[in-house]
């Protein structure tokens, strides 16, 4: 009894040892795999180091010949590049170019304007304007520029003339002007307005634009 006992326990003992050894047998490749797994990502970061030292000699060295590259392009562009006596950005010309010293300018004013009869009478064909210009500057007023005169009244009536004369310096020129001789009409008698301007459009360079104009009151009758 005691006998097939230790048989027993004897058998068992092998099973146990048997089975012992085939786990291991079974686990160690798995093991191996994982270590040479391990192992070959080691070496791999290990290799990729050169790789890169490699790519950095190999970046120095193109940034070498791109520097030998660019000193060669400067060499050419200092050949062909103007003399500095050129000056790089030249001064803008003046818009308005000012009058040379000592240049003398005429100065237009309308001196009067007068209207005849004295008691002009509404839409009378005899009824004229006299507008009189006069130079007050110290230069010519020749006729290679025409001037434009103006004449107008809240009257209802509008004209233009061309003054083609010259005018020397302190000396005059009129414009006449007859407003009911053509289709113009007043209506209603009254006070109006009758306005003159020269040089307006400033077709003349002269010493003072401000003074072009002239204003007055007439009363029209019936």
């Amino acid at each position: 009894m005691n006998k097939n006992l230790l048989v027993v326990i004897i058998v068992l003992i092998g099973i146990a040892i048997f089975g012992y050894f085939t786990y291991e047998v079974m686990q160690k490749p798995d093991i191996e795999k994982a270590l040479f797994t391990s192992a070959s990502e080691t070496t791999t970061v290990t290799q990729n180091v050169p790789d890169t030292n490699m790519v950095q000699r190999k970046s120095n060295t193109t940034v070498v010949r791109s520097t030998a590259k660019t000193s060669s392009a400067k060499r050419t562009t200092t050949v062909t590049r103007p003399s500095q006596t050129t000056p790089t950005n030249p001064p803008a010309t003046p818009v308005n170019t000012p009058t040379p010293t000592g240049t003398k300018l005429p100065d237009l004013i309308i001196e009067s304007i007068t209207v005849s009869p004295a008691a002009p009478k509404i839409n009378n064909v005899n009824v004229e304007i006299t507008v009189t210009i006069k130079n007050t500057g110290q230069g010519n007023l020749t006729t290679s520029n025409p001037v434009n005169i103006y004449i107008e009244s809240d009257a209802g009536f509008y004209t233009e003339k061309v003054l083609t004369t010259s005018i020397a310096p302190g000396k005059t020129s009129q414009i006449k002007y007859k407003p009911f001789a053509g289709n113009d009409e007043i209506y209603d008698p009254g006070e109006f307005a009758i306005d003159a301007y020269v040089n307006i459009d400033a077709e003349v360079e002269e010493d003072n634009y401000d003074n072009n104009d002239k204003s007055i009151m007439v009363e029209f009758v019936e």
